[in-house]
């Protein structure tokens, strides 16, 4: 099988040695550059990955370029590179462009310029459509179905090389496809089930895309016999409780070591309430929206597209490949596996997502970006799973999703661990947040099977504020806290005692990361034109001339990009 897409997507990455800070910042002016406006399709055999850059002169068919049947083979490849689709071969491959999207779109895919004809295509050109941050292109093709005299339509994204938390072209993780012949009959082209989601009928209307089209879950699991598994649904809605929450991280502290661990053990406490302990028998049945009572926790829609979308079980979407850790000694064993995430946001921030795309119960028909800023107290925690299985993590909180593995888009149900969670929040009144970066802190966390609080936290501390908490699962309890980023650079955190780090030049940055980045580095880049997720920002000098943004919130700029890209699905 294969492919990831976008959304995730699109998240993937190999461990290289450390490189400077110089060379790590990527000049993003370059991406204007006439010269760098290609097409990368990569292949990866006996180790060794093979990068066919195609120029615009080259798909023109200037000095001995593509024929319009050439410009099908390599379509279809693009194609098969960025959806789920049946493989008849064991060839890893990737497709990915340089450059912006709209650049992309008028040399690559004019519809006005012959030279752009594709065989076979109604219309002869995709049509196409393109994030207004450059990252990703839609395309959508219809074919002629010959002796049938009836059309088929493709739909898939095409992403930037560096639009993941891993540039694709050059992280080693390519996935297995389909290998295509110079004389490929598209005719005969068969798409595996699962992508008949993306796939659309003749004759339709792509002026608009379906109202609900963001919050629909394009995954049906197909669940083991004996296996009591939930059913994800979507929860988007706004707060109906009039009465004020009282937040337990008020006046708060991240200036020394001490308080930041304090109040990461009270943000630790505020999402396991409720969320970790609704079903003491079966860990699947934990961290549902739906039926926490006492606290509203909501999703974000529009991550449920492409090879990376959300998955059907607990609504998980596929991240980076989980690479072995040459800095955090648990990890540094890692076995193959990849990463799958889920996101909670409390009553602050549905409010706001619900601004944004409208409520579960009533989407509305084109999101409100403008309406992207989240005000203080909103808190948002992400949990981390990986498919990968060694050792260390044997002991971890452990569910069942319907995931697939590296190199692959085909799922099945099958074990997930729990190896790291994310948290965030945004209030004035934490000492040590900078105004000037909306007040966002970030705390990690991750399974370290060593992990005693009552050994190394007690004394400081205090005894364990998650004891307090009625049948959460003992495995929790192995979650340690990593440390707290509240700024850019190497000095704009603290990694706490007895912790290691996954992330460049010492930052924060959890195993199921990017080692080039660090987590507050990468959500600073949310809805920047051209800027690469990694390594992001290395200092708030660099951050604050570039500072149009979606409120440090990747989730709206994939969302963003995922709604933009996207033609109708109505009919």
């Amino acid at each position: 099988m294969k492919n990831y897409g976008l959304l995730t997507l699109a998240f993937l990455v190999s461990c290289t040695p450390p490189i400077s800070v110089k060379e790590r910042t990527r000049n993003f002016a370059s991406l204007q550059e006439e010269s760098e406006i290609v097409i990368k399709y990569i292949s990866y055999k006996n180790g060794q990955a093979i990068v066919d850059k195609i120029s615009p002169a080259r798909w023109a068919g200037d000095k001995g370029g593509f024929s319009d049947g050439g410009r099908q083979d390599a379509l279809i490849k693009f194609f098969s590179a960025n959806t789920r689709i049946k493989s008849n071969s064991g060839q890893k491959h990737e497709a990915c462009f340089v450059g912006l999207a709209q650049q992309v779109q008028k040399k690559f895919f004019d519809q006005s310029n012959p030279q752009h004809a594709v065989r076979d295509l109604v219309g002869n050109v995709p049509q196409t459509k393109a994030s207004s941050d450059g990252m990703l292109l839609g395309l959508k093709f219809d074919v002629r179905i010959n002796g049938e005299n009836k059309e088929r339509s493709y739909f898939f994204r095409l992403p930037n090389c560096l639009a993941g938390k891993s540039p694709i072209d050059d992280s080693g993780d390519y996935q297995v496809g389909s290998v295509f012949k110079d004389k490929f009959d598209i005719n005969k082209f068969e798409l595996h089930e699962m992508a008949e989601k993306e796939i659309y009928g003749n004759k339709r209307d792509i002026a608009q895309v379906a109202t609900n089209a963001g919050f629909v879950i394009n995954d049906t699991p197909a669940i083991p016999s004996g296996k009591k598994l939930p059913n994800f649904e979507l929860r988007l809605e706004k707060n109906s409780n009039k009465a004020a929450e009282v937040y337990p991280w008020k006046n708060g502290s991240v200036k020394d070591e001490i308080g930041a661990m304090k109040l990461g053990m009270v943000l630790q406490k505020y999402i396991y309430e409720n969320m970790a302990n609704q079903d003491p028998t079966n860990p699947d049945q934990n961290f549902i929206a739906q039926k926490n009572t006492k606290r509203l926790f909501c999703h974000t829609p529009w991550l449920n597209v492409g090879p990376s979308g959300r998955e059907g079980i607990h609504g998980m979407t596929k991240e980076r490949d989980l690479k072995p850790s040459t800095t955090m000694d648990v990890y540094a064993q890692a076995t193959a596996g990849s990463d799958w995430g889920i996101s909670f946001y409390n009553a602050p921030g549905c409010n706001t997502i619900a601004n944004v795309y409208g409520t579960a119960k009533a989407p509305k028909a084109k999101p409100d970006f403008t309406q992207a800023v989240f005000p203080k107290d909103t808190f948002a925690a992400k949990l981390l799973f990986t498919t990968a299985d060694f050792p260390n993590i044997k002991g971890a909180y452990t569910w069942n999703s319907n995931v697939s593995e590296p190199g692959s888009t085909f799922r099945s149900v099958k074990a997930v661990r729990h190896i790291q969670m994310d948290i965030t929040v945004n209030d004035s009144t934490i000492k040590g947040s900078n105004p000037a970066l909306n007040n966002w802190i970030m705390y990690t966390y991750y399974y370290d099977p060593n992990f005693d609080y009552d050994k190394e936290y007690k004394k400081d501390l205090g005894p364990n504020p998650l004891a307090s908490i009625p049948n959460l699962p003992k495995s929790l309890l192995k979650m340690r806290p990593m440390g707290v980023q509240y700024g850019f650079g190497e000095a704009d955190g603290i990694i706490f005692h007895g912790a290691q780090t996954n992330g460049v030049g010492g930052r924060l940055n959890g195993p199921a990361d990017n080692p080039k980045g660090s987590c507050l580095g990468c959500h600073g880049t949310s809805g920047i034109e051209g800027r690469a997720m990694v390594p992001g920002f290395l200092s708030n000098k660099e951050w604050m001339p570039k500072a149009k943004h979606l409120d440090f919130s990747q989730q709206f700029a994939l969302g963003k990009r995922n709604f933009e890209t996207s033609f109708d699905t109505k009919k």
